[in-house]
C-alpha cells in the first residue's frame, strides 16, 4: 500500500523517510520503495480540450482548441489519446519544464500556443506515450503543481494478519510506538443530528455482515473536494471524483474502512437491504462493466434490486452524481470468505475488497461514519438526519496472561516487565501488571492477537530484533545412534523359554 509520509505526519513526528523505512521493515513491514514526488515546473496551468481537428498540412498531428480559465488557445499536438471535455496540463508561453523554456512554435505553417504535456515530461510519472488526463475535479486555469505537491510516498508491504495497518492513522500508531512519539488521532468537530433509527437498513441474509452502519445526510451540495484531500488521494492512488465520493476513499485510507455513498432518492424504499443474491441478478457496477451475480454474493439492495456487490464495489444506478442532494453511507463487516470468493469468482478485486477480506473487526465502522459524517457536513454542507446501526456479533474483549519468564524463553532475551508493557501501551493494549508478568487485553482493531506469544511477537517487533544476541541453540534432547536404540528396545523384551521352542 501508498503511504503519504506528510499526511502520516499529521498524526506522528517522524524523522527522515529513510529512517522511517529502516524502522518499518524491522518491525516487520517491508517498504518495498520510496517514491519521492517533486515536481519541478512553473507555468503549467489546467486546460479544458473544447475542439480537436486534423492538421492541414500532417497526417500525424492534430490541433487542439484548449480554454484555460481565461482565453482560448490553440495547440499543436501528436498525442492520439485526447478527447473533447478532457482536462489537461499545458504549458503556456514561458513556462519552464525542469531546465527547458517553452516557447511559441510553428509546425507545418500552423503556431501552437503552448505545449501539452504528459506524465513523464512533467515529472509526475513514468508514461511518455500520451497527454497526463487530469481529474475531473481540477478547474481550466488551476496551476498544476499544487496538484502534486512535495512529499515521500512510501510502498509498504503489509501482511494478511494485519489488516490494522491498511491505513494512515495504523500505520502511524506503528511508528509512533517505534519512534516513542506521541500519536495524535484525525481532528474531527463534533456533529449534532445523528439519531438512532432502525429505518434505513434491514438484514435478511444471517451470518454475513457483523455490522451494518448506515447513515442519511441531507442538503448535500456534490462538487470538487478540496485541492488538499486531491492531492492526498492522488499520492496514494486513488483518483478523485467528488467531494462525497473522495470523503468516502479518504476515511478508508485515513481509519482503514471502507465506505459507500449511495444516492438516496434513487433507492427504491429510501433504505437498503442485505440480503443475497437471486440467480441471474445483474448489477452494473462502477467500473463501467455490468455483472451476472448468483446466490452466493451478497449485495447491498434496495426495495426492488440490487445497487451493489457487498465488500468489493457500488452499482451506477444508485451512484452519488452532481443533481444528488440526500444520501446514505454506510461502513459495514463482512464476511471475509464470502468476499474473497466473490471477489476471485467475478475476477473483480478492489481497495475495499483487498481490505474486507483480511477480516476487518467490527470496531471501526462507527468512528468512520463519525469523521465521514464531519468531513461532508463541513465540506459539502450536508446534515445528518438518521442513524441506524444493526451489530450481529458483538466483540468479547480477550485478556490475555503474559509471564515474564514466557517472554525470555520465546524471544531468547530478558526485557524488564515495566518495558513490555510501555510497548503494548504504545500499542494500545491495555496492560495490567501482576506479580509474575502482565495481562494485556489488544484493541478493539487487532482481532490478530489471542495468545501469549502474540504479544511476546508485539513486545519483540518492538523492541528490535536486532537487539536479540545471536545464540547457539543449546542441546536439549539426547540423540542416540538408530542401533542404540534398537538394541535398548530389545532388551526390554522378555521371551519365554516354552514360547522360544513353540516358535522353534
Amino acid at each position: 500500500m501508498l503511504f503519504s509520509l506528510s499526511w502520516l505526519e499529521d498524526y506522528v513526528d517522524l524523522p527522515a523517510v529513510s529512517l522511517v523505512a529502516e524502522k518499518l521493515t524491522r518491525a516487520g513491514s517491508e517498504v518495498e520503495r520510496v517514491l519521492e514526488q517533486q515536481v519541478d515546473f512553473d507555468g503549467v496551468v489546467v486546460a479544458l480540450v473544447e475542439q480537436l481537428r486534423p492538421h492541414p498540412n500532417a497526417d500525424k498531428l492534430q490541433l487542439a482548441s484548449v480554454f484555460t480559465g481565461k482565453e482560448q488557445l490553440e495547440v499543436v499536438t501528436g498525442a492520439t489519446n485526447l478527447s473533447v471535455g478532457d482536462l489537461v496540463p499545458l504549458a503556456t508561453t514561458g513556462a519552464r519544464l525542469k531546465d527547458r523554456r517553452i516557447g511559441s512554435q510553428t509546425f507545418r505553417g500552423i503556431r501552437s500556443e503552448g505545449m501539452l504535456c504528459s506524465a513523464m515530461e512533467l515529472g509526475v510519472g513514468q508514461d511518455a506515450a500520451g497527454i497526463l488526463i487530469l481529474d475531473a475535479g481540477t478547474h481550466p486555469g488551476e496551476d498544476v503543481k499544487t496538484l502534486f505537491p512535495a512529499d515521500s510516498i512510501i510502498d509498504v508491504e503489509i501482511k494478511s494478519n494485519r489488516p490494522d495497518l491498511l491505513c494512515h492513522l495504523g500505520l502511524a500508531r506503528e511508528l509512533s510506538a517505534l519512534f516513542q512519539q506521541p500519536l495524535r488521532g484525525p481532528a474531527t468537530r463534533p456533529v449534532g443530528g445523528m439519531e438512532a433509527s432502525g429505518n434505513l437498513v434491514r438484514l435478511e441474509a444471517t451470518g454475513v455482515c457483523r455490522r451494518f452502519v448506515a447513515q442519511a445526510l441531507r442538503g448535500v451540495r456534490v462538487g470538487s473536494s478540496p485541492p488538499w484531500m486531491q492531492a492526498r488521494l492522488r499520492a496514494t492512488g486513488v483518483r478523485p471524483i467528488s467531494n462525497v465520493v473522495d470523503i468516502t476513499n479518504y476515511v478508508m485510507l485515513e481509519l482503514g474502512q471502507p465506505m459507500h455513498a449511495f444516492d438516496r432518492k434513487r433507492l427504491a424504499g429510501g433504505s437498503l437491504v442485505v440480503r443475497m443474491a437471486r440467480e441471474g441478478e445483474r448489477l452494473a457496477c462502477l467500473d463501467g462493466k455490468t455483472r451476472t451475480l448468483g446466490p452466493l454474493e451478497i449485495v447491498v439492495a434496495d426495495g426492488q434490486k440490487a445497487q451493489a456487490l457487498a465488500g468489493v464495489i457500488g452499482g451506477t444506478e444508485s451512484a452519488v452524481g452532481e443533481a444528488t442532494t440526500d444520501i446514505i453511507i454506510e461502513a459495514a463487516t463482512w464476511d471475509p470468505r464470502r468476499v474473497r470468493a466473490s471477489s476471485h469468482r467475478l475476477g473483480l478485486r478492489t481497495e475495499a475488497s483487498s481490505r474486507f477480506e483480511k477480516g476487518l473487526s467490527p470496531a471501526l465502522s462507527q468512528p468512520a461514519i463519525e469523521r465521514a459524517v464531519a468531513l461532508i457536513a463541513e465540506l459539502a454542507g450536508g446534515v445528518p438526519v438518521e442513524l441506524t446501526d444493526v451489530y450481529e456479533e458483538r466483540l468479547v474483549p480477550v485478556d490475555i496472561d503474559l509471564p515474564a519468564a514466557r517472554i525470555e524463553r520465546v524471544l531468547g532475551v530478558a526485557i524488564p516487565v515495566e518495558e513490555a508493557a510501555a510497548i503494548l501501551q504504545g500499542l494500545a493494549f491495555r496492560v495490567r501488571k501482576r506479580d509474575d508478568g502482565l495481562n494485556a487485553t489488544p484493541p478493539e482493531f487487532r482481532l490478530d492477537c489471542v495468545i501469549p506469544e502474540d504479544l511476546v511477537e508485539e513486545v519483540g517487533r518492538i523492541y528490535g530484533y536486532d537487539r536479540i544476541p545471536s545464540t547457539l541453540p543449546g542441546r536439549r534432547i539426547e540423540v542416540r545412534d538408530l542401533f542404540q536404540r534398537l538394541d535398548a528396545d530389545l532388551s526390554l523384551i522378555h521371551i519365554s523359554e516354552p514360547t522360544r521352542q513353540a516358535e522353534i
